[in-house]
This record gives C-alpha cells, sequence and structure tokens, in this order.
C-alpha cells in the first residue's frame, strides 16, 4: 500500500494562515487543558488530538478557566478542526464569559448546523468550522465588575464548545454507540487573516458561505445555493476567509448544475474603502454545467488581503431568479485565465450508487483510463484500469468514506467521494 502523493487531492486548497490565538491538540498536547463537561464523559489527549467521549445529552469541551487566555482581539471568530466519528452529531455551538463588566455566567451562542455526521461509526472526516462569537458580551474582563476572573488580568478566560444532532437537539446515543469526536485545533481569529484560494467542494465544507436573498447550504460535493424567488440579483459567496488579490487576478466558478432562470453571472467584493465593486457578466448555462472565468487584472480595487466577496446571479429578462438549486463544486483563484481541464473537474464524471456495497458503475464523456480509492488518511486502498462496462469492484473495501480518484484517457481527473456501507 502506498499513500496518496497528490496533497492537492486531500486538501484542494491554498491555506495561509495568520491565526492569532491558537490551540493546537496535535502531539499528544493540551493547551488550555480543555476538559469535558455537559454529557461529556471524557477528554484524552492522543497524538491526532483530544478524543471526546461522550453520554445522551448535550456533551460539552470546556477550555479550564485561566489556564491559557486569549484577550478578545485575538479574533472575532472561533474555527474548530475536528473529526467527527459521530454518526448523530449535526450541530455545535461557542460559549464564553459574560464579560461585559456587570453580567456574570456564560454567554452561550445559537447551534450552528452543518457539521457532518460520519457515513459510518468510525468514519468521520477531518474538517474547519466556523462560528462567530458576535455578543455584546464578548469583552475582555478586567475582573474589576465580574466573578469570572482568575489573574485580574484583561482577557477572555473562558470558552468552550457544545455538541448536538443536525436539528439542535440533545443527544440520543452516546460515543459507544455512536462513535466519538476528535477535537484537533481551536484557532481564535479575525476575519480574513486566513487565506484560501481554493474550494473544492468534494472535500470542504460550507463553513462561512452565505446567502443574500437565498441561503447556502452543503451538497453530497457541492455547495447548493437556493435563491429566495422574490430578488433579481441573488448572490452567495464567502465573508471570513481571505484572498490575496494582488497574487490572484482571475476567479473561476465551476458550476455543476442549474435550475433557476439565471443565465448571468457576476462577481462582488468589498474593497478596502469598504466600497462593492462587481464586475464581469458571464453566460451561465440553465439546465446545465457551466465553467465561469472571471478576469479581475487591471481592476485596481482588486489588491491585497480581500475577505468579502460574492457571486450575484441575475437573468436577460431582469426579473426575479427561481429558487431552483445552483450546485457549486469549486472556486478558485489564481493568474490563469482559464481553468485548466487537467485541474479536478467534477463535472466531467459521476457513479452511482452512492452508498455503495459491492461496486460503482461509472460514466464519463470520455474513455475512463484508471481509477484509484483512497482511504481518509490518503492510504491507496484499490486501484485499476480494468474497468469492464465501466464497473469497478469495491467488495474488498471496508465500510467508511473514501475518495474516488478518476482519470480518463485525456488526462482529465475527478475526486470524489465515495460511502461504503454494507
Amino acid at each position: 500500500m502506498k499513500k496518496i502523493t497528490l496533497l492537492a487531492i486531500l486538501s484542494a486548497i491554498s491555506f495561509t494562515t495568520y491565526a492569532q490565538k491558537i490551540y493546537d491538540f496535535a502531539a499528544g498536547a493540551n493547551p488550555g487543558a480543555w476538559v469535558q463537561a455537559g454529557s461529556g464523559i471524557s477528554v484524552t489527549t492522543s497524538a491526532d488530538g483530544l478524543v471526546f467521549e461522550y453520554g445522551a445529552g448535550t456533551p460539552r469541551i470546556d477550555i479550564t478557566r485561566g489556564a491559557d487566555p486569549f484577550v478578545v482581539s485575538d479574533g472575532t471568530h472561533m474555527l474548530v478542526t475536528l473529526i467527527n466519528n459521530s454518526t448523530e452529531i449535526g450541530s455545535f455551538s461557542g460559549f464564553f464569559d459574560k464579560n461585559n463588566g456587570v453580567d456574570t455566567g456564560t454567554q452561550f451562542l445559537g447551534f450552528q448546523t452543518g457539521v457532518t455526521p460520519a457515513a459510518v461509526k468510525g468514519a468521520g472526516v477531518e474538517k474547519t468550522y466556523i462560528f462567530q462569537l458576535s455578543s455584546g458580551n464578548y469583552n475582555n474582563d478586567s475582573g474589576a465588575l465580574t466573578f469570572n476572573d482568575t489573574d485580574n488580568i484583561s482577557n477572555m478566560e473562558y470558552c468552550g464548545i457544545r455538541f448536538r444532532n443536525a436539528s439542535g437537539a440533545a443527544l440520543t446515543g452516546t460515543s459507544a454507540d455512536d462513535g466519538n469526536l476528535i477535537l484537533k485545533k481551536v484557532q481564535i481569529v479575525n476575519a480574513g487573516t486566513i487565506l484560501k484560494e481554493s474550494y473544492d467542494f468534494s472535500i470542504d465544507n460550507s463553513a462561512s458561505f452565505t446567502g443574500v436573498d437565498g441561503t447556502v447550504s452543503g451538497g453530497t460535493s457541492t455547495i447548493d445555493f437556493v435563491a429566495e424567488g422574490d430578488s433579481t440579483t441573488p448572490k452567495f459567496g464567502q465573508s471570513f476567509y481571505g484572498v490575496d488579490a494582488s497574487s490572484n487576478t482571475y476567479v473561476h466558478l465551476v458550476v455543476d448544475s442549474n435550475e433557476s432562470n439565471a443565465d448571468q453571472i457576476k462577481f462582488q467584493f468589498v474593497d478596502a474603502s469598504s466600497t462593492t465593486k462587481t464586475y464581469g457578466n458571464k453566460t451561465l448555462n440553465i439546465g446545465a454545467s457551466t465553467v465561469v472565468d472571471i478576469n479581475l487584472s487591471g481592476k485596481t480595487e482588486w489588491t491585497g488581503n480581500i475577505s468579502d466577496w460574492n457571486f450575484v446571479l441575475s437573468n436577460v429578462a431582469e426579473t426575479n431568479v427561481t429558487s431552483g438549486v445552483v450546485k457549486i463544486s469549486k472556486i478558485v483563484f489564481d493568474s490563469n485565465p482559464t481553468l485548466s481541464s487537467k485541474n479536478i473537474d467534477n463535472t466531467l464524471f459521476s457513479f452511482s450508487p452512492n452508498p455503495a456495497k459491492n461496486f460503482i458503475n461509472i460514466t464519463g464523456v470520455n474513455k475512463i483510463n484508471s481509477v484509484a480509492i483512497y482511504d481518509m488518511t490518503g492510504r491507496l486502498s484499490l486501484e485499476t484500469s480494468n474497468l469492464g462496462n465501466n464497473s469497478v469492484d469495491i467488495s474488498g473495501l471496508n465500510n467508511g468514506l473514501y475518495l474516488v480518484k478518476i482519470k480518463d484517457v485525456n488526462n482529465n481527473i475527478s475526486v470524489k467521494k465515495l460511502i461504503v456501507s454494507k
């Protein structure tokens, strides 16, 4: 067996980090001395991170008060990187001290859905989730008028994460029943300080993508935007991760399908002077896939780190955009006029069934040359070029989540998720 060497397939991101406060739990570390609370049972250090076992209810992982505090200027957002091995956990919430100088106690934030449950117990995938630490109580604790302070220094001494199911209801199962959770890293950062210039939604999630006059949700290998139907210019985009505009003069969007009546798409961003700029007016195919390339070179406002950008839908008739689903599989910022066909292209191939037991059947625009299947650690589990009827025997694979790398005779490559469930 060998490790996959195409790291871009597993990460599919350009990821530059300027995080201002990091709790990294790798290699058996536990900065902040995080502990179980609520219906949590235990927190154990490991090479992968903090292994969290829990009971039914609302389990929590809390930082030990005063063990390794941060200040609120470190960041307005908390990034949580974890492996969710549980088939039930599907939402989470952050919390922190009420540090407004008057109130005491804990500020609990609302539960945020979108945490990906494991397809089968123990088969979790590492992902990073984001929530905003937004509250009038998010202030440094000076110790003067609250009971939260232990060191008499103006800082935030307490925070944590709690978990529930995808509906925001208390868990009915335990980690013994459904699988545990491994907490790998917690980062306190400001919007725009982490740069991310490539999104492949067969691997990435919909974290911090939002819609205006529409909603964004995570699909199997896409993010899905649905307009509300009452606007001529609904839009979706990113307001947390930054992009180095000076080094990336093109933006590319791969739309797998478009069930709305939108036949045009533009790119919009907020520049350094807080002015909204809109460029491009590209054709968007209705009822089909589209690869959109937008040239931003020569746009003087497109410079520095941009952390608030959107794609705007419209139609030539200037009527309201209907509420059909628009599925996006990839967004890339680079300096190339077009998105290379040798990049991961999710529009050229598909396979079924998924989940699968013994076989998958692959269809493609061109003749399929080879198929390789990797587990989520990057280990090659199966490789074949013997594709009778474009069918692949997967009966030897264990239950779990895999990445299927498909290559055609023109060296086009696609990577998609496969769930094996027997």
